[in-house]
């Protein structure tokens, strides 16, 4: 909105977290499986998404495309590290016979915590949003509803702020900038939270075969090979 943007535009500028989430995500990916170790991952990575909210509540309307895209780069690095890693935490801890419960148990969570982040933040936003709205600005034509009237700014889209007046269109794109970023340090104290409960992951050798988790970690490995034992 505060740059004019379209939807297709939007998204486009969304890709650095996309790429962030990927890199990292691919990365720890390969260095878990050459190391086994896991547990270090959802502390590092809560602790960069953390940095990554920090620096995007700086953002004004005059800041630059490319501070955005590093911000957001950094918070997509601190998800990706997460969020693939959390399943491969799950998968490697639960008995076989409740695998399949375990990994629709991370998604069905993953969901309720999406939908419920989204509902709460979108709300303080909002309430933001029309504190800043409240005021009409000097120069702004008599008549004119800088809150968009009866269908509320929710329904106001770039081309419909283009086609406004220059003091509204201006004392708009101020609202919008001035409400959004401090938003994002009300989600910081949530992903602090997430770091400290990483602490309590018990790291498990990392298994190689279904069901594997299950067994005695004082027993020998299984022989999988196919081969008698030597005499």
């Amino acid at each position: 909105m505060v740059n004019g943007a379209s939807a297709t535009e939007s998204g486009l500028l969304m890709l650095p977290i996309v790429g962030g989430m990927l890199t990292s995500s691919i990365t720890t990916g390969r260095i878990i499986s050459a190391t086994g170790r896991y547990k270090m991952w959802p502390t590092l990575g809560a602790s960069v998404a953390a940095v990554g909210l920090v620096l995007l509540s700086w953002m004004d309307a005059g800041t630059s495309y490319a501070y955005n895209a590093a911000a957001m780069l950094v918070l997509g690095l601190g998800v990706g590290m997460v969020m693939q890693n959390l399943v491969l935490i799950v998968q490697n801890s639960a008995p076989r016979h409740v695998l399949g419960a375990a990994t629709s148990g991370i998604n069905y969570f993953r969901q309720i915590g999406a939908s419920f982040g989204v509902a709460v933040f979108g709300s303080v936003f909002i309430g933001r949003l029309n504190d800043q709205l409240a005021a009409t600005p000097a120069g702004v034509p008599e008549g004119v509803d800088v809150r968009g009237g009866e269908a509320g700014i929710s329904s106001l889209t770039p081309e419909m702020l283009r086609s406004l007046p220059e003091p509204v269109r201006e004392f708009i794109v101020r609202a919008f900038a001035d409400a959004l970023p401090p938003v994002f340090l009300f989600g910081v104290p949530i992903v602090l939270v997430g770091v400290l409960l990483s602490f309590f992951i018990v790291e498990k050798p990392l298994a190689t075969t279904i069901g594997e988790a299950e067994r005695d970690p004082g027993a020998e490995p299984a022989d999988t090979t196919g081969k008698a034992p030597a005499e």
